[in-house]
């Protein structure tokens, strides 16, 4: 099949992912997109990084999920951002500092990124979570993969400087041709925010991750470890943040716990669990809560490598995930296709991605999320057809359909370009 156009991937929004225990849900999602974009034969593919980070870090991490192939040096400028980096790192004494300055000097110099396609085919720029200014030349079609609006549609919700990336599609929406989002919620908080009209935003939806592991593990021996029994506890997973919703999440489950006179646990799984810790501290000091209830109905695992996750996940009465906004929800759509009972929030993209296979709950309501769990703790036949219904669901999202949108967008710009 002959190739449609060349496609530049910038993994600019790899932050921090040669750490394995900071890859968190836009990391598997722009992955996985980048993945089902090897798998297909129509487009030509190069990854790029846009950032000044070590090239040879990135190249490191593609070589993990053998993707190194695609990685494009596509200019001296990547080399000149890249190597002092890689020196600085690999050098001691007067030499690290002698790098550690060119390296400064190098990045001050070389602004923005110029983006040229290495054939002669229309050039399509694809980029996902994080932006910056680029200039390219007149055959690029300029895309950008936006998550949510968080900052701008919630902004009591998140930590000051989170997002500031976004500013760059607020001040310049007309910086990239095509936009695309992960659900119709999305793509109204796109367009009410930054201005854009409808017809320049196109949804395409998330697939589930792929991150299980391929180990053969005990499931009694990594339950035991976490002193925990099948069918005797549900989970949530997801690094701290407000809007993540904990707080309400625990307090609504010790008082559906109680309800349903179950000896069972939360399990909380994710990063940035002191600032839980804390948060959870202040109310037990209010009265809000009390620390026996906190020990016998909360379990803070923190990061769970993925062979015991995978085990954790399969042993679960079900998954809760009452975030108070989402872009998508990657969470609620992995559990649906696991055959895990999902119970979530009623607000944002959730009921969009859950629709009838998640039991819907207000999470502004502490009482509201609280007769949720107490409904999934008693009834066995509710779990089985969320169960059923999940299953069902999920397999209306792929990584394949993803990308079919997003090559069908491009290929319909391109011939409306050269029509005109």
């Amino acid at each position: 099949m002959m190739d449609k156009f060349e496609l530049l991937f910038d993994l600019y929004c790899f932050d921090g992912a040669s750490r394995k225990e900071k890859r968190r849900g836009a990391f598997w999602a722009t992955l996985n997109i980048l993945k089902s974009f090897a798998k297909r034969s129509d487009i030509k593919l190069r990854v790029i990084d846009s950032s000044s980070r070590n090239f040879y870090e990135i190249r490191e991490i593609l070589k993990e999920f053998n993707l190194s192939q695609y990685l494009y040096d596509y200019s001296k400028t990547s080399f000149l951002l890249t190597y002092p980096r890689y020196k600085t790192k690999n050098t001691i004494g007067l030499k690290r500092h002698f790098w550690k300055l060119l390296d400064s000097i190098a990045r001050r110099i070389v602004v923005g990124l110029s983006i040229r396609g290495s054939s002669s085919l229309p050039v399509c720029y694809f980029t996902t979570g994080k932006f910056k200014p680029i200039s390219t030349h007149k055959k690029c079609v300029r895309c950008a993969y936006v998550w949510d609006m968080i900052p701008f549609v919630v902004p009591h919700l998140i930590e000051k400087g989170r997002h500031v990336y976004l500013n760059e599609i607020i001040h310049n929406p007309d910086q990239f041709d095509i936009y695309f989002t992960d659900s119709e919620s999305a793509k109204t908080d796109l367009s009410r925010v930054a201005n854009i009209d409808v017809s320049r935003i196109h949804v395409a939806y998330l697939g589930s991750s792929e991150q299980s592991s391929s180990e053969i593990v005990n499931d009694y021996e990594v339950l035991s470890r976490y002193g925990l029994r099948k069918d005797s506890y549900a989970f949530c997973v997801s690094a701290y943040e407000i809007r993540k919703n904990f707080e309400r999440l625990i307090e609504a489950f010790i008082c559906g716990a109680k309800r349903a006179k179950r000896d069972v646990k939360l399990l909380i799984i994710g990063s940035g669990q002191d600032k839980l810790k804390e948060s959870l501290r202040l109310l037990c000091c209010s009265g809000k809560l009390l620390e026996e209830d906190l020990d016998r109905y909360i379990l803070l695992l923190g990061y769970v490598p993925s062979k015991d996750m995978d085990v954790i996940e399969r042993n679960a009465l079900f998954v809760a995930y009452v975030s108070l906004y989402e872009g998508f929800g990657l969470p609620v759509l992995d559990a649906m296709k696991k055959g895990i009972p999902v119970l979530t929030s009623n607000v944002s993209s959730l009921p969009e991605v859950a629709g009838d296979a998640g039991l819907m709950v207000d999470p502004y309501s502490t009482e509201d999320i609280a007769r949720g769990v107490f409904n999934l703790l008693e009834s066995a036949q509710l779990r089985e057809s969320l169960k059923n219904r999940g299953i069902v669901r999920a397999r209306l999202f792929s990584w394949e359909n993803c990308t079919d949108s997003v090559v069908q967008k491009v290929e319909s710009y391109l011939m409306k370009e050269r029509v005109e």
